[in-house]
């Protein structure tokens, strides 16, 4: 059964999802296995989710509920791994809004931006995390909604108006409002140990935006929609 279309998404944000496509599918054209994304490119002003260039978080928005990180001894306390070391900085990453929580991913581990529409097909017997599949590029993509896989309580009934779609897995997740891209410094983040059992990097210091682990995210999906036994 296919979901029906929204209302027409606003100018901003279907030019800046057009934006971040043409951008990103450039990218991956060139450098499948890693898009490469031009560092001094500057940020986007968009309407919603951050106040300014100073990621300031919107009124409206909220981070993401997590739970706190490990208690660490000062004194001969081993050092916590992270993924901090496995990116360039500054890092780029998309700001994004899913039921009114700020989230932000990593701008080099997406392939591309792309609006909500009513070709999405529902497949039969499938999980509530699985929304369906779409044809993206002659090749199909399982959608997900980002609402089951984190948690997040389904506070409104209105259908997306994004798909972010991550560089690996042939996945897309959903997204309600698409905000800016922002540079961020390692120190910008506060990063969780790699062994955490969590889809979060860690979270912006300053808008307290949670940043997804695409990689841990993938694998997730990966586990669920492998035949049991497997």
């Amino acid at each position: 059964m296919n979901r029906t279309m929204p209302a027409k998404l606003p100018d901003s944000q279907r030019a800046l999802a057009d934006y971040l496509d043409d951008m990103l599918h450039q990218a991956t054209s060139s450098a499948p296995a890693r898009p490469v994304i031009d560092k001094e490119q500057p940020s986007l002003s968009v309407e919603l989710m951050l106040q300014s260039a100073t990621r300031a978080a919107a009124p409206d928005a909220r981070p993401m509920a997590d739970k706190p990180g490990p208690v660490v001894e000062e004194n001969n306390a081993p050092v916590e791994r992270t993924a901090a070391a496995e990116f360039d900085y500054p890092m780029q990453c998309l700001m994004f809004q899913v039921a009114g929580h700020l989230l932000s991913v990593p701008l080099i581990q997406l392939s591309s931006v792309i609006d909500w529409n009513d070709s999405i097909t529902r497949l039969p017997q499938s999980p509530a995390w699985l929304l369906g599949l779409i044809k993206h590029r002659q090749s199909n993509l399982r959608i997900v909604d980002s609402r089951h896989l984190l948690g997040i309580r389904n506070e409104t009934a209105d259908n997306p108006g994004h798909l972010l779609v991550l560089a690996e897995g042939g996945w897309a997740i959903t997204c309600d409002r698409l905000g800016q891209v922002v540079n961020l410094d390692c120190a910008e983040v506060q990063w969780k140990p790699t062994d955490a059992d969590s889809m979060l990097l860690g979270t912006i210091r300053d808008s307290l935006a949670s940043l997804l682990n695409p990689t841990a995210i993938v694998a997730e999906l990966e586990s669920r929609a492998a035949p049991a036994g497997h």
